[in-house]
């Protein structure tokens, strides 16, 4: 305070009590102002977290709240009493407030005493005395009662009040009140918040899968104070309500799906918690594969497969592993087995799993579950199907070849072997075994095994091939022979595999002979049928041809004409048909090394006389029909018509005529070569035992050398043989008697009764059975003998022989034909031999054997080339004669070779050489032949021979190489099942249609499929 010293020391004094007083409660006013407004923010921020759970910004507004009064109260009392503290006249001023006139004149009297406001005109004692006297007036008055002491005990009132207030909630919630203190007292801190209701753990985040209902637990915390009923919740875009907590304090929130990230806030009591929902896909499967380890035996390297469609085959005994991938990082992976209810963990790195080695012991199913590290599983648990398969025995077959095929002795087959398995072939190999047909029972011979392919553990199908060349197996004619391709893998002790059984019957050239004659016969038959139609043809245009002129210009008349032509067109294809199928026939005798070329030669003529009667005389008939149906001259045109008609009926009646003969003819050769067959056994008996004699005369069947036994028994079999055969020729000329009433047959077969053939035949059995060495050799030469007699009998020249009908050919054309019909067999007969060279590779190593077949090939190489020798004389072109020489020289080489013996391709190569200087020479002469219809049938049969060439038989053009034409299967049959068939099993021989001769079933389907192959549709 400043003073004066004219201010009088009792009017300091009240001024100074005053100012005491003054500060006194002024302090007090500033501290319970400042203290309360504290204490007011600290409840404010203590029910503020009551009610939710207050964020630090809206604490530290809380604590300005409180603070800022506090410091504007600091501040207003240190202005007032520190850096701008009252002077007197400011006292003054406050006095003046309470005491109006007395404050008025001490206002006066101290600004006065101010020197810096005196009044120069007024003297100093003045001036003191008018202090004096205020001070005076002043002493009655007590300044300090003017100070409002009332407002201080309010504020001090509110002070207590409020700290009452604060210890009774200390009292009563120190865990809160310590928080909200804390919370409060250091606002931007991270302190939780206390609330009455605790709420056990929640997540900050929750994962669920995107667009399905997700549900979220709620559960108050043991030491929670305030168990409130119900809580509330709200989730973004979505859903809001309330939920009830159940005895245990558990409420549960269910929500429908949502698509997009939400914030779920929930609300309890005085609590309250926000969870982030995030929706994602659930983990998928993107990729599973097996790693496969195989059984040792194998032997193949792990398989690693992809696995798609929820299933995997894997062999019996593999062992495997499952490795996947999924969409997302896992957590944990299992594995279930069906047979197991189990969870089973298997590994998991990253997105990856691997179940493990697992055994393919059965079939199953695999359960596939894993948690993402969201905790989240897939849609459903991943199902894969196992699989397991036994190793299945490896197939077999012979793809080309029929059930039942049909050949002749001296023809190859070339036999394809595919076998196919799923882990590995062995071999493919093929056996066979010979039927026997001489008893009633069917005993198979001993089995035979071609070692054909080895086999790797890699090949799932491997292909082979052999050449069937019954002359080079030793397979005798009139054998059934069953076959079939073997086959294994690699699993162990496993039992070959084996295919469909193949019937193969070898054919004697007797047999085909008589087929191809029975199909010529047909024919024949069918022209006499094609005449008699034809002559009923030819009455009827003359019936129409004879009406009037009026009645021929008719409709009607038209009509018939019209008949008439439909019906010439018909047997114009009837005739080309007939033609086809000799020249089908003519193919086929020409596989018969022992079929007549004679009679091949005398059908070529008739099939060419009949080719030029369907190119001309039908051809006239037909147009004059055509022309009758349209010009108004009518009966010219039939005229001209029946003309050509009546010339094509009288030449059909000559070929009909010459065919009769050319057949009666092959009938003769046929009983004749069949004789001197059964004459050959008979005298093979007798030298085959001569050669044995020594060593086994006087000795019984039982006490044989084991050495000569069987020899013995292949001649008891062959007289056997000769025994059957004997009697049906005897059979067969008798009924060819009463067909053709010819007296030579008769002559043989009243000899044949004279020299007591049957008993004859009995009386040999019964020496060989017994080992009569010399009584057997004298019979057989006998009967041998008498055989060729009759063989001459029927051979003598005493009745007409087709040969001589053949009509004059016109000499160089009959010479060509003659000539081109050989090359055609000699072409073929070469391919046969290319065909077992080929079968002689495959017995290369029984050395012996190969040896002694390959010179049996060079020796009918050697035929073939005298054969040659032979067609070249006939030849006169020095072009074609050149083209023959180079053939022989090839034919020359390929003989050495297979003498040495070779069979390699150096042998197949001037083989191949042969056929295709033939060929060359076969179509230089087709070129140069006098008879270009018959130049034209022959280039028809090459083309028809050359046709149905096998696997690698391409034709006869030079570069191709040739092709053989006996190896193609027949059509497709069925035969009997031979090894249950029982009974009499008699064969038919060819020569004649006599008496009626039983034939097992499955003989007569090969047979018929002859028959069958060779008909013209």
């Amino acid at each position: 305070m400043q003073t004066d010293n004219k201010i009088p020391d009792s009017l300091k004094k009240q001024l100074k009590g005053y100012e005491a007083a003054l500060l006194r409660t002024e302090s007090l006013l500033t501290f319970c102002a400042a203290f309360s407004f504290m204490l007011l923010s600290f409840f404010l921020g203590f029910g503020s977290d009551r009610l939710w759970n207050t964020t630090p910004t809206v604490r530290l507004l809380i604590i300005l709240l409180g603070i800022s009064p506090f410091i504007y109260y600091l501040f207003r009392w240190g202005q007032h009493w520190i850096w701008k503290r009252r002077t007197v006249l400011d006292l003054a001023k406050q006095i003046q407030s309470h005491h109006r006139q007395l404050g008025d004149r001490l206002l006066g009297a101290i600004e006065l005493a101010d020197s810096d406001h005196s009044d120069e005109h007024i003297s100093e004692e003045l001036q003191i005395a008018a202090i004096q006297k205020i001070a005076e007036q002043a002493a009655k008055c007590d300044f300090k009662k003017d100070v409002d002491r009332k407002r201080p005990t309010r504020a001090l009132a509110i002070v207590v009040l409020l700290c009452s207030l604060v210890g009774i909630l200390f009292y009563i919630v120190p865990d809160a009140f310590n928080n909200a203190f804390s919370r409060w007292s250091n606002p931007l801190s991270s302190i939780s918040r206390f609330t009455f209701t605790i709420l056990g753990i929640m997540p900050e985040e929750k994962i669920v899968p995107v667009s399905e209902e997700f549900d979220l637990k709620c559960k108050l915390d043991p030491a929670s104070r305030w168990k409130p009923k119900n809580l509330a919740y709200n989730l973004e875009n979505s859903d809001s309500g309330t939920a009830p907590f159940d005895k245990n304090n558990e409420a549960e929130l269910k929500f429908a799906g949502i698509s997009k990230v939400s914030n779920l806030n929930i609300v309890a009591g005085d609590t309250d918690a926000s969870v982030k929902i995030k929706p994602v896909q659930r983990p998928s499967l993107k990729m599973l594969s097996a790693e496969i380890t195989f059984p040792k035996y194998i032997q193949r390297p792990l398989l690693t497969q992809e696995v798609n469609g929820g299933g995997v085959s894997l062999l019996k005994g593999s062992t495997f592993m499952l490795k996947g991938t999924v969409s997302r990082e896992l957590k944990s992976a299992v594995i279930k087995f069906s047979e197991s209810s189990q969870n089973k963990k298997i590994s998991t790195k990253y997105a990856k799993f691997a179940t493990g080695v697992l055994n393919a012991d059965k079939s199953g199913k695999i359960e596939l579950n894993w948690i993402d590290k969201h905790k989240l599983l897939p849609s459903e648990p991943y199902e894969l199907k196992i699989a397991v398969i036994e190793d299945r025995a490896p197939s077999v077959e012979c793809p080309g070849l029929t059930s039942f095929t049909a050949m002749l002795i001296d023809e190859s087959l070339k036999i394809k072997i595919r076998a196919e398995d799923d882990y590995g072939i062995k071999m493919v190999d093929a056996e066979y075994y010979i039927e026997s047909t001489d008893g009633k029972k069917s005993n198979a011979t001993e089995v035979e095994t071609v070692s054909l392919s080895a086999g790797k553990h890699t090949d799932v199908r491997l292909n082979s091939s052999f050449t069937f060349s019954p002359e080079l197996m030793s397979i005798p004619e009139k054998s059934l022979v069953v076959l079939n391709g073997i086959t294994n893998d690699f699993y162990p002790n496993r039992k070959v595999s084996k295919s469909v059984i193949h019937r193969i019957y070898i054919l004697s050239h007797a047999q085909h002979a008589k087929i191809i004659q029975d199909r010529l016969d047909r024919i024949m038959s069918q022209l006499e049928d094609l005449i008699r139609r034809e002559k009923e043809s030819l009455t009827q245009t003359d019936k129409i041809s004879k009406l009037e002129n009026k009645e021929l210009s008719k409709q009607k008349a038209t009509d018939k004409i019209t008949d008439q032509k439909m019906r010439e067109a018909s047997e114009s294809k009837e005739l080309k048909r007939m033609i086809a199928q000799g020249m089908k026939m003519m193919k086929e005798a020409l596989r018969n090394r022992k079929f007549p070329d004679k009679t091949l030669s005398e059908w070529s003529k008739l099939l060419e006389q009949m080719q030029n009667m369907s190119n001309n005389e039908m051809k006239d008939v037909v147009s004059g029909l055509r022309n009758a149906q349209s010009n108004k001259q009518r009966k010219k045109d039939l005229e001209k018509s029946m003309e050509a008609q009546r010339k094509m009926i009288a030449k059909m009646k000559k070929i009909l005529k010459k065919m009769d003969d050319s057949l009666k003819s092959l009938t003769v050769d046929n009983f004749v070569n069949r004789l001197r067959k059964e004459a050959k056994k008979e005298n093979d008996i007798t030298e085959n035992i001569k050669k044995m004699m020594k060593d086994i005369v006087g000795l019984s069947i039982d006490e044989l050398p084991a050495k000569f036994k069987k020899q013995y028994f292949e001649q008891i079999t062959t007289h056997k043989s000769v025994t059957k055969n004997a009697r049906e020729i005897k059979a067969e000329l008798t009924a060819f008697f009463v067909r053709t009433r010819i007296e030579k047959y008769k002559t043989v077969v009243d000899a044949m009764e004279k020299e007591k053939m049957d008993k004859a035949l009995i009386a040999i059995k019964k020496s060989l059975d017994v080992n009569h060495t010399g009584a057997s050799m004298i019979d057989s030469k006998k009967l041998a003998d008498n055989f060729n007699k009759w063989a001459d009998i029927i051979g003598k020249s005493g009745d007409k022989k087709s040969g001589q009908g053949g009509g004059k050919g016109g000499g160089d054309s009959e010479i060509d034909m003659e000539v081109l019909l050989a090359m055609l067999r000699i072409i073929q007969g070469e391919q046969n031999i290319r065909d077992k060279t080929r079968a002689l590779e495959q017995v290369k190593n029984k050395k012996t054997e190969y040896k002694e077949k390959s010179e049996r090939v060079a020796d009918q190489q050697n035929d073939l080339f005298r054969l040659l020798e032979t067609i070249k004389q006939k030849i006169k072109c020095p072009k074609i004669k050149k083209m023959l020489t180079l053939a022989g020289e090839a034919m020359e080489d390929a003989e050495e070779m297979l003498s040495k013996p070779q069979t390699d391709l150096e042998t197949i190569a001037a083989e191949t050489e042969v056929i295709e200087r033939l060929s060359g020479a076969f179509q230089q002469s087709c070129k140069d032949s006098k008879s270009q219809q018959g130049a034209q049938m022959m280039s028809m049969l090459m083309q028809m021979i050359t046709q149905k060439g096998g696997e690698g038989k391409g034709g006869l053009k030079p570069g191709q190489g040739g092709g053989g034409f006996s190896n193609d299967p027949n059509a497709r049959f069925t035969g009997a099942d031979f090894k249950k068939n029982e009974g009499e099993r008699t064969v038919d021989q060819t020569g004649g249609t006599g008496a009626a001769v039983k034939l097992p079933e499955e003989y007569k389907s090969a047979i018929e499929a002859f028959y069958r192959k060779t008909r013209v549709r």
